[in-house]
């Protein structure tokens, strides 16, 4: 149902003409309006505006454009179809992507591509620590849920002990001839 209702939208956004949209690249973020609602026109536009194959021509699998789903994930957009669902997901709101860059094999070196490194491992240290947090986390859970087993196991033992001690001074008391 759901494809379905997103195919319709597509449909309806597909007489749209021209469309905003806020794009992100490494650590730029640029709004710009693309006139025709296709993929060519779009990832010419990114390429445009974040100046991107200045070092070495990119071809047009190299630029990887991705917009975040209504379930928050990160949706790859490689066709026309898959474009207007993206913006029929942002109704009247800009459509908002992520735009990265693949270097040409042989060409890791290049200033994107490292930038794209940089950003895969600030992505992974930031998963290490997310990781180590959860773990702490889930110690310090523990370790209070041990302390409160003590603490109950504690109060039995000393209500076991003051009832002892009860029954000791009953046994004492009746034991104790009373005097005429």
């Amino acid at each position: 149902q759901s494809q379905k209702s997103h195919q319709k939208m597509a449909e309806k956004n597909a007489e749209v003409t021209s469309v905003v949209f806020k794009a992100s690249h490494a650590d730029e973020m640029r709004r710009f309006t693309v006139p025709d609602l296709n993929m060519a026109t779009l990832r010419a536009a990114c390429i445009a505006r974040f100046l991107l194959g200045r070092e070495h021509p990119l071809t047009p699998d190299a630029v990887r454009i991705q917009y975040k789903d209504d379930e928050g994930d990160l949706v790859d957009m490689g066709t026309d179809e898959e474009l207007a669902v993206a913006v029929s997901m942002a109704g009247s709101s800009p459509v908002r992507i992520t735009v990265t860059v693949t270097p040409p094999p042989g060409l890791g070196g290049d200033k994107e591509g490292k930038k794209e490194g940089k950003d895969t491992e600030a992505h992974r240290l930031e998963k290490e620590e997310r990781k180590r947090h959860k773990e702490e986390e889930k110690r310090q859970k523990e370790e209070e849920k041990a302390e409160r087993r003590r603490a109950k196991q504690a109060a039995k033992d000393a209500e076991k002990e003051e009832t002892q001690s009860l029954i000791q001074q009953a046994l004492l008391a009746a034991a104790v001839p009373t005097p005429p």
